[in-house]
């Protein structure tokens, strides 16, 4: 099967196909000079972690990982998929750090991004 995103979202999707939707937590990040946004929602659309903002700092990183691992016990998690915007250098520490934490991190170019959003009204 084909797939917009390529084989990389093939390979997703053949990973997580048939588990429970509540169970499949994705965490998008948005990337800024010292401040990033986030929020943790389900493949229902559900947000069991509301948005919220973190300093990239040691601080901020430990409010990601808090949250992570609250919504991954709340959920019963089978999977966790971060999606983080690549902004200049500024996202690199975070990535490496979740990497690190065995986290499973997408980066995200912000022409990849643009090129999914949709700002119109209807959606058209």
């Amino acid at each position: 099967m084909t797939f917009v995103n390529g084989e990389m979202q093939a390979q997703f999707m053949t990973r997580i196909r048939g588990l429970n939707p509540q169970r499949c937590l994705v965490i998008p990040v948005d990337v800024g000079k010292a401040i990033a946004m986030t929020l943790v929602a389900d493949h229902y659309g559900e947000i069991p972690i509301a948005p919220f903002e973190f300093a990239l700092t040691e601080t901020g990183f430990e409010r990601l990982s808090a949250a992570i691992r609250r919504a991954q016990i709340e959920r019963d998690a089978l999977v966790i998929r971060i999606g983080v915007e690549a902004a200049s250098h500024y996202h690199r520490t975070m990535v490496a750090r979740l990497r690190a934490a065995g986290l499973e991190v997408v980066e995200l170019t912000p022409a990849r991004s643009n090129m999914h959003a949709d700002n119109s009204y209807c959606g058209c």
